[in-house]
């Protein structure tokens, strides 16, 4: 079963959470995400049942990586100044990653990383 984590579940993800979970049981997926806001979480919870949450500290490189490491792909819909966090710690782990931003000359860095893995 792939497993799939997306980072920010507010207006923005919406859609891509909804498409998502209606895959993923034909699919064999599992759809997880990451939001501190309570209410958002909740909300998303009772919109789609078989969703999964998990804890995400951005302000911690190994908790980062202790979070991420568990997921096949991680799928960031943080604001893009704040892609680089998980964005490190997927090239390190040598975890796919998508954001639904523009590409920021950090994360260009991490290019070579993310092609060793």
């Amino acid at each position: 079963m792939k497993k799939i984590l997306i980072i920010g579940a507010g207006r923005s993800a919406s859609s891509l959470i909804g498409y998502l979970c209606e895959r993923a049981q034909k699919e064999s997926w599992e759809v997880a995400i990451c939001e501190q806001d309570e209410s958002i979480r909740k909300n998303r919870l009772e919109d789609f049942p078989s969703l999964k949450t998990d804890e995400l500290d951005l302000s911690d490189s190994d908790s980062i990586e202790r979070t991420l490491e568990k997921y096949d792909l991680v799928v960031s819909m943080l604001p893009a100044s704040l892609h680089i966090h998980p964005a490190k710690a997927c090239a390190k782990l040598g975890i796919n990653m998508i954001t639904a931003s523009y590409l920021t000359p950090e994360i260009s860095e991490l290019s070579k990383q993310f092609a060793a893995k």
